[in-house]
């Protein structure tokens, strides 16, 4: 029974923390979406959108600049994409 309710503590710690922090998923919903192009880099797509380069980046799980001609990225909203990069 204490295992069970030690457990519970645990769970409900867990929740709690984690509706505290906010999420790449909560800033990409209220963005856009914008298909590459031939010629495209993540740099110039990131300008264009007025986002940081770094926050282009987590919107869409990017680990590299490395990006293809027809790929969909999600553009964070500006002021949301500040507060992801930091």
């Amino acid at each position: 029974r204490k295992e069970s309710s030690a457990a519970s503590d645990v769970y409900k710690r867990q929740t709690e923390a984690a509706a505290k922090v906010p999420t790449v998923a909560k800033a990409v919903s209220t963005g856009k979406v914008y298909q590459v192009k031939r010629g495209d880099n993540l740099t110039r797509i990131a300008r264009k959108n007025g986002v940081s380069l770094s926050a282009l980046r987590k919107a869409n799980g990017l680990n590299t600049d490395r990006i293809l001609v027809g790929q969909k990225l999600q553009i964070p909203v500006a002021e949301v994409a500040t507060a992801i990069s930091k």
